[in-house]
């Protein structure tokens, strides 16, 4: 299976159900399809995807061409949003270092009602 196929898409219409019928823990990667930090964040994000792809469910969705989310969640920059059972555990914006992207991921999984 391609790194692509373990991230699903989640658009406006299929958000919120998505994020209520998921049984592991949710990393939603936020994202402008052409930006700078999009970039520069590819390849954590690969990283995270092929170490985690088991145990944490991954989505990715397009702030451009969903704005309701965009609303939601005050998104204007690329954003990590992550869930546990439901509900959003924390989140963060911008650029951030592979060692911080560890640390709140290890805390998702802590928290989740699984481990």
């Amino acid at each position: 299976m391609k790194k692509n196929d373990l991230i699903k898409l989640l658009t406006d219409d299929n958000f919120h159900d998505s994020i209520k019928k998921s049984e592991l823990p949710i990393v939603i990667i936020c994202e402008y399809e052409l930006s700078l930090t999009t970039y520069i964040m590819s390849s954590l994000i690969e990283k995270l995807v092929e170490k985690h792809n088991q145990i944490i469910n991954f989505y990715k969705v397009n702030i451009q061409e969903n704005l309701k989310l965009q609303e939601e969640f005050s998104l204007n920059d690329f954003t990590i949003l992550f869930f546990v059972d439901g509900n959003l555990m924390d989140y963060k914006a911008g650029i951030i270092s592979e060692h911080e992207l560890q640390i709140m991921t290890k805390r998702l999984l802590m928290n989740s009602s699984g481990m």
